[in-house]
């Protein structure tokens, strides 16, 4: 090496480490380790190796060095080479899917996948200059910096951004780790994505407090004095902050990540911000300073922001028009009955082909008002969806037990226990058949309503017919809202597939006639609080069977309020005050 191919005052940093493995990773059946290492000690270039632990056998990947790479590197990748003092060309870092099936990685600026099975590979096209690929736990979408700006980007179709944040100014940065932090944070780190893959942590730095120094290099005296931020002792470092992207639902709801704060003994970090009108009627912004309050002592909501503390740089927020998970268009929805345009923005893709809407349908299929399947809760389902057990709520009834009892915290006991639950929810009412599906704007009451109107399974799988679907619309409820919502819902060709073999695999349960003199009759009972040894709607199909009604609101007309294991304070200190029973 010359002096005049690298700087002498850099030159002693450098670290010479070539032919050590790095980065490891374990899969998750502990049967491979995959690790980053070059060929040989003098082999200047880092390949991606497994190591099959059974027998010790290595297999080489991926050898940057066969790669038509052509872009530049990023200054934020050249920086981050530096600090870690790498010597080696090739592989800086990669990433890996939970599964560790497959693997991102970036060279000379590029973003290449490979299929960590069969060393295929395939250039991901994001943009020149990309920084710090990661992938999403499922491996279906890629966090990655390129220049200035933050993607999200669908593997599938990575030219149209699922979520975009530029730079604001020459010291802002997103998604790229500060340096000082970098130095703390595995000095590279910058966005991070949670265990699954609803949200992504963001770093923004601010480097505009940081002092400008002018450097010089030694080695060359006559060269141009080069500018560069570097915080100094006794200086200020360089402004962090973290910001939550929510890519969860259907609906977008934007949440206020705050400082925690003790609001009535309860520490608050998240505050509602409702909706995209809300945020733009109060002009909120990010690095605002804002005052919260408890809504009803229960949801934290942001009230007002103080203005005369906002930050001189400080942009209005732009709402997203693409959903984050799928990339379709987000829409607002004209309220016929209202004849208003709906305030909460959707992805317009309300089917099972946007991946989070697909996941919360079948959280909602399985939730203890639908089929009440004990062992499928949230978590579970999210695991599941990414090992590709289920996609859909008929692959529940098909799934494999036999690779379930290969993961870990699953035992023969506890596969026995999810069978048995599976198996007893092939019994089922019509009403709530109907609910578990989530068809827009059917909720418990209009399904009960719409069975009994249909009596039985057969009936209402025959509303794929639109002239059927009309006829609901003489039912006192079903409204011109409900009806398109169906319409919508029979539409889609895999609804009608999933419908048709879900009426296959259930046994459907007769409507049970109310009576007319129950223990309940014409009393008002409202619920508030846990119940241990039956499900909310099983109480209340009870109630409603035996001639009560149920109401969601504590009120004058309340006859008794059942109170379960931690019941709203709310709804309690209300009762008592309207001298309403609780039972």
């Amino acid at each position: 090496m010359t002096t005049d191919s690298f700087p002498r005052q850099y030159a002693r940093t450098r670290r010479f480490s070539l032919g050590e493995p790095r980065d490891l990773r374990i899969s998750p059946d502990h049967s491979t380790v995959f690790f980053a290492r070059s060929k040989s000690g003098s082999d200047p270039v880092t390949c991606l190796w497994a190591c099959d632990l059974d027998t010790g056998r290595e297999r080489l990947i991926v050898d940057p060095s066969e790669l038509n790479a052509k872009s530049e590197r990023s200054d934020a990748e050249r920086a981050v080479r530096e600090r870690l003092r790498e010597s080696a060309e090739g592989i800086t870092s990669y990433d890996t899917d939970h599964g560790c099936t497959t693997a991102v990685f970036t060279v000379s600026g590029s973003v290449f996948r490979v299929d960590l099975a069969t060393g295929e590979l395939t250039a991901v096209e994001v943009g020149a200059g990309a920084f710090d690929p990661r992938l999403s736990p499922d491996g279906q979408r890629l966090a990655v910096v390129t220049g200035t700006t933050f993607k999200v980007v669908s593997i599938a179709a990575p030219q149209t951004p699922l979520i975009e944040l530029s730079s604001d100014s020459a010291d802002t940065r997103w998604g790229v780790a500060e340096f000082i932090a970098a130095e703390e944070m595995g000095r590279m780190r910058g966005h991070w994505w949670s265990p699954d893959g609803t949200q992504l942590l963001l770093a923004r730095v601010d480097n505009s407090p940081v002092s400008e120094w002018s450097l010089s290099d030694p080695a060359q005296p006559w060269a141009r004095h080069q500018s560069m931020k570097y915080p100094a002792a006794g200086t200020a470092n360089a402004t962090v902050t973290f910001h939550l992207v929510d890519l969860s639902s259907g609906a977008l709801t934007p949440v206020a990540k705050v400082k925690p704060v003790n609001i009535g003994g309860v520490m608050v970090s998240n505050a509602t911000l409702h909706n995209e009108d809300e945020i733009y009627r109060k002009d909120i912004r990010i690095g605002d300073t804002v005052k919260i309050e408890r809504a009803g002592d229960v949801i934290p909501h942001v009230i007002s922001v103080d203005k005369k503390l906002r930050p001189s740089n400080s942009q209005k927020y732009i709402f997203p028009y693409k959903c984050p998970s799928c990339g379709s268009k987000t829409i607002k929805e004209y309220n016929s009955v209202t004849k208003k345009i709906d305030a909460v923005r959707r992805c317009s893709n309300e089917g099972f082909g946007c991946e989070k809407i697909s996941v919360e349908k079948l959280k909602h299929f399985v939730s203890k008002d639908a089929l009440n399947i004990e062992g499928l809760g949230k978590k579970v389902i999210e695991k599941f969806w990414s090992l590709k057990l289920i996609k859909y709520p008929d692959d529940i009834f098909n799934l494999n037990f036999t690779k379930i009892l290969e993961l870990d915290g699953w035992g023969s006991k506890s596969v026995e226990n999810l069978k048995n639950s599976i198996n007893n929810s092939k019994k089922i009412k019509l009403d709530r058949f109907i609910y578990s599906l989530g068809i827009r704007h059917i909720g418990q009451e209009n399904a009960k309503l719409i069975s009994e109107f249909l009596k039985d399974n057969l009936n209402f799988i025959d509303l794929k017919d639109e002239t059927k679907i009309q006829e609901l619309s003489n039912i006192d409820g079903i409204g011109e809202t409900q009806i398109n919502s169906l319409k919508n819902f029979f539409k889609d060709k895999i609804n009608l597939r999933i419908i048709t073999s879900l009426n296959k695999i259930f046994t459907f349960e007769k409507n049970v006639i109310k009576k007319e003199g129950g223990i309940f009759h014409n009393k008002i009972l409202m619920f508030t609080g846990k119940f241990d040894k039956i499900s909310r709607a099983e109480a209340k199909s009870m109630v409603e069977n035996n001639g009560g009604k149920i109401i969601s609101n504590v009120s004058k007309k309340l006859d008794f309020l059942i109170a379960g294991e931690k019941p709203t304070p709310r709804k309690i200190k209300l009762a008592n005050e309207l001298k309403i029973k609780i039972l």
